[in-house]
């Protein structure tokens, strides 16, 4: 039986070729376990084509081609991680910014409450007053009242004594109080 040789290019597998781009690195002084291990390339290329067969120079260029692929996804990978740790910087900042705002709501809220209860307190407070006085000594004042307040002051009041103090007003004025308490609520957007 005879055995039939192929060229010397048939021959060569994936497996082949592999191993004899470890074998180039060999060569040129690298190692194939780490980057920081690697002895420096040759620099000329017309040196290493000199002692080098054409096998072995496909193989160099392999080794070539997958070191610059390396040093490729090496860099992309540090930006990848440096865009990471920008993100994750933002969003700690974001979070504390957003921590700093629900505690400043929260502190004008409260605000709002003890503003509030303190302005509906006076208005009560005014509105005793009114009712216990007597209508005509009570007109002058309420003349003098803006036209949100003084109809706050009426809705609050009983209403005997806010019909009293109505009829004692100049006609034009009490038909415009007297209009606007009856006008619908418009509740502000938000």
């Amino acid at each position: 039986m005879t055995r039939r040789t192929l060229p010397v290019r048939a021959r060569w597998t994936r497996a082949g070729w592999i191993a004899a781009a470890i074998g180039g690195v060999l060569l040129t002084g690298g190692t194939v376990a780490s980057a920081e291990n690697r002895a420096p390339a040759p620099q000329d290329p017309a040196a290493i084509a000199r002692w080098c067969s054409t096998e072995q120079q496909g193989a160099l260029d392999l080794v070539r081609d997958l070191r610059r692929q390396e040093q490729a996804l090496a860099l992309k990978e540090q930006a990848a991680t440096t865009r990471s740790a920008e993100i994750q910087a933002a969003q700690a900042r974001l979070d504390a910014r957003l921590a700093e705002l629900t505690a400043l709501r929260t502190a004008i809220d409260a605000r709002l409450v003890q503003a509030d209860a303190a302005r509906d307190k006076e208005v009560q407070g005014l509105v005793q007053m009114v009712e216990v006085n007597r209508p005509a000594a009570v007109v002058p004042m309420f003349q003098r009242l803006e036209p949100a307040l003084a109809i706050e002051v009426l809705d609050r009041m009983k209403r005997s004594k806010a019909g009293k103090l109505l009829a004692a007003l100049p006609p034009d004025q009490a038909a415009a109080l007297a209009q606007a308490m009856t006008a619908p609520i418009v509740l502000p957007t938000p």
